[in-house]
């Protein structure tokens, strides 16, 4: 058969994704980057914790999904050829969602039978399965489940490629990945392509995460003879140290099973070796991943053998048994960035396709046998020729037929009137609309639109050209514009600007009190330490009854960081049934009861049903099985055996 690129749909059973929060991410988020020790020597240059960040500002968590599973039809791309059938997510990120050997008639990846949504992204809203391309900030990308543009276009050879694209707004960088499969290719051909067009060195990321099926005997193989391992120690913290291969604490890396509990193993890749990583089963069959040299690094991820283990699995899974993840970066590890020079692009290749390895092997034989095919498919690809030979077919302006990101656009025509000239020239992201509009309108004329107070704020910066013009504007075209002084407060305070910010915030709540201002000041006042004060903003904001279930989240988050007990409980009383039901905030109720010494009523209502466990359950959260201990303890004298619903410490 020819070569073929089809836009279709097809039906998928996953929870309702539910929309963005109406409220901006101001706390802090449990970034696990941010709290690690080194244990390393003067020469890895890991660049440890370079473009780490406290949130996602300035995205929209992702927070109001559930996991009550229903039939829903969902776009996709599908690459097909003889050999190979690739089917790609565009409205999720761009997932690779299927790579099927058509010949053996087997999934190449582990494809979950549902979109389960839960709390492991930058934005929180992740589901397992597939690959996933994360750029520009540390962990799961902010677009993981939010749409990319799409074009399609053909090679000069013929065949039909798949292109899709985003501008990432923190780092002010562009990306794309061309997709496309020969009429005799048995490997996915992957061309990446990130533009910093800036005058400032960015911190840059990506990973591209492969989630594999965990088989019985199943092996890793990479061309490592050592690794970076996140430990964890005694006292709860954890520390990066560089491992001798292949045995770490007992477990045998490669043969992933052997590993005891959640880790990562981040391979220092031998010099001069090929880069690549494959996942097969007790057989020898599996994928393999190879790239050109920008993608220097591999990585292993499990979720480890324990009950914890197997109940994030459980989570995240629709049945469709345990996987794990082998991954491949830019960096030599995932707790920095890379420092990316201006005016410059990096672009690599990545191949992914069937492999067959001796089964029963040694370790040393069959690191060796997967050397030697990858080292031999990259002569025959020439991968690096190619990605020579396809600049200039990676740099063609095609029209998009799927639209991304609106601000993507917004961002495109600022890059335009600040440098004149095209971000990206070659990508189509088309103009702006709605709520964009009214923004792109603003900084001509300097007079900022003024929204009903009850209506959730439609749009957040982190842009320079915005702050500049609200600044310039505060005291004249928009001193009576509450809306202009609220926006200006929200960028000031993620600046650090705090004495400037309170300033714009509380002329913003002089002029019209709303909620959002209510929640910006809150977040303002915990900042500086003024807890009982946040608190009670918190309490003002949720009095309006606006905002919905987002609000509602993040305020109840604000009160616990703020010990408010007492303040979480009577604000939950006065939640409407519908919040009222959602597991987070009978959780955040649970807290507060536990933290007054009411442990009977926080026992009972965490045992409700089958269990409280909350649908936003974020990874590393195990606070659920220390909280069922202590209650159990304080009201019986002694710990107890966990249910196993709230098992999720898997470190």
């Amino acid at each position: 058969m020819e070569v073929s690129l089809r836009f279709e749909t097809m039906p998928l059973t996953g929870g309702e994704p539910g929309g963005e929060s109406t409220v901006p991410p101001l706390e802090a988020q449990p970034i696990l980057q941010n709290g690690l020790r080194f244990a390393l020597g003067e020469d890895e240059e890991l660049f440890e914790g370079y473009g780490t960040r406290e949130n996602s500002w300035p995205y929209r968590a992702q927070d109001t999904y559930n996991r009550t599973l229903s039939l829903h039809t969902v776009k996709t791309a599908v690459l097909e050829n003889d050999f190979l059938k690739a089917v790609f997510l565009p409205e999720y990120g761009g997932r690779l969602w299927q790579l099927t050997d058509k010949a053996a008639g087997r999934e190449l990846l582990y494809t979950n039978s549902v979109l389960r949504f839960s709390n492991l992204a930058v934005c929180d809203a992740w589901f397992a399965g597939g690959v996933e391309w994360n750029m520009g900030l540390i962990g799961h990308s902010p677009f993981t489940c939010r749409p990319l543009f799409c074009a399609e276009y053909t090679a000069p050879e013929g065949w039909p490629v798949l292109r899709m694209y985003e501008y990432e707004r923190v780092r002010g960088a562009a990306y794309q990945m061309d997709f496309w499969l020969r009429p005799d290719s048995r490997a996915l051909c992957c061309r990446m392509r990130i533009t910093n067009e800036s005058n400032a060195v960015l911190p840059m990321y990506w990973w591209s995460n492969m989630a594999v099926p965990e088989a019985p005997g199943g092996r890793v193989a990479v061309p490592a003879k050592a690794a970076y391992h996140y430990c964890s120690l005694p006292d709860g913290s954890a520390e990066i140290r560089r491992e001798t291969l292949p045995m770490v604490d007992g477990a045998d890396v490669f043969r992933y099973n052997t590993i005891p509990t959640q880790t990562d193993y981040f391979f220092d890749l031998d010099e001069g070796a090929p880069r690549f990583i494959a996942g097969v089963d007790g057989e020898g069959v599996g994928v393999l991943q190879l790239s050109t040299a920008r993608l220097k690094s591999r990585k292993l991820f499990t979720w480890g053998q324990t009950i914890g283990s197997a109940r994030w699995q459980a989570f995240l899974s629709g049945g469709m048994g345990r996987y794990v993840e082998i991954q491949s970066g830019l960096a030599k590890t995932q707790y920095g960035c890379l420092p990316m020079p201006p005016h410059t692009s990096w672009e690599w290749m990545e191949q992914y396709g069937a492999v067959r390895l001796t089964p029963g092997t040694s370790d040393a034989a069959m690191q060796a046998e997967a050397a030697e095919i990858a080292r031999a498919q990259l002569e025959s690809e020439a991968l690096e020729q190619m990605l020579h030979d396809t600049r200039p077919m990676a740099k063609t302006r095609v029209k998009c037929v799927q639209r991304g990101s609106e601000y993507s656009a917004f961002c495109a025509d600022l890059h335009l009137k600040k440098r004149d000239r095209p971000l990206a020239a070659h990508l189509d992201f088309g103009v702006c609309t709605g709520a964009l509009a009214r923004w792109e309108t603003f900084l001509h004329t300097g007079r900022l639109h003024t929204p009903a107070p009850e209506t959730p704020p439609d749009a957040f910066f982190c842009e320079e050209a915005v702050l500049q013009k609200l600044r310039e504007t505060a005291d004249t075209l928009n001193a009576d514009n509450w809306y202009a002084q609220y926006q200006l407060g929200i960028i000031l305070l993620e600046n650090g600007e705090i004495e400037a910010a309170r300033a714009a915030l509380e002329k913003s709540a002089a002029l019209c009190p709303t909620a959002w201002t209510c929640h910006a000041m809150a977040n303002l006042l915990l900042r500086t330490g003024a807890r009982e004060q946040a608190a009670q903003e918190m309490e003002k904001g949720l009095a309006f009854g606006l905002g919905g279930l987002s609000y509602a989240k993040a305020a109840f988050r604000l009160l616990l960081s703020a010990e408010a007990y007492e303040t979480v409980l009577r604000c939950f009383e006065a939640l409407p049934f519908a919040l009222a039901a959602d597991s987070r905030l009978r959780l955040a109720k649970v807290k507060a009861l536990h933290a007054l010494g009411r442990y009977e009523e926080a026992f009972a209502l965490l045992n409700e049903g089958s269990g409280l466990v909350p649908e936003d359950m974020r990874e590393g959260e195990d606070g659920l099985e220390r909280l069922w201990t202590e209650e159990h303890e304080k009201i019986y004298g002694e710990p107890g055996e966990v249910p196993a619903v709230f098992r999720f410490r898997a470190i």
